[in-house]
C-alpha cells in the first residue's frame, strides 16, 4: 500500500468510527480521493462530524443534518460550508473558555488585589444590551 491509499483508508476508518456508519471502502474510494484532493484532512472530518452531532442533538428531528456518506463526503461544497461553521463554533467555544471566570481564577485575582472581573469602560454596553436596545427600537 502506498501513502495515499493509507490516508484514504484512515479517512474511511475515522468516518465509520465517528458516524457509526459502515459504507464499503471500495465503493466509495473515488469519493475519498476527491475529498482528499479538495484539501480536506482527517482533522477536518473529525471537527465536522463532532459539530454535526452537536447540532443534531439540539435540533428537532426534521432539521437534522444527515451524516450519510453521500450528503457529507460526496458533497464537497456542503462539506466546505459545514467545515466553516464548525471552525467558527470551535473559535467561539475556545474564546468563551479562555475568557470565562472560574472560581479558582477569581480567588487568584482577589489574592493579588485585582478585581474579580475585567473593568468595562463607562459607556460600553454588552452585546446582549445592544441587541435588546435594537429590538426595542424596531
Amino acid at each position: 500500500m502506498n501513502e495515499l491509499d493509507t490516508t484514504l483508508r484512515s479517512l474511511h476508518a475515522c468516518y465509520c468510527e465517528l458516524s457509526l456508519r459502515q459504507p464499503p471502502f471500495l465503493t466509495c474510494e473515488r469519493r475519498w480521493l476527491e475529498f482528499h484532493n479538495a484539501g480536506f484532512g482527517i482533522d477536518d472530518l473529525k471537527l465536522v462530524i463532532a459539530f454535526v452531532q452537536k447540532v443534531n442533538s439540539k435540533r428537532e428531528r426534521q432539521y437534522h443534518i444527515p451524516l450519510r456518506f453521500d450528503s457529507l463526503i460526496g458533497d464537497l461544497e456542503r462539506m466546505g460550508d459545514l467545515l466553516g461553521e464548525s471552525r467558527a463554533d470551535k473559535r467561539a467555544r475556545d474564546f468563551r473558555a479562555k475568557h470565562s471566570f472560574s472560581a479558582g481564577k477569581v480567588e487568584v485575582l482577589r489574592a493579588t488585589g485585582r478585581p474579580d472581573a475585567p473593568v468595562v469602560p463607562e459607556g460600553c454596553m454588552s452585546a446582549a444590551d445592544a441587541l435588546k436596545r435594537l429590538r426595542e427600537s424596531v
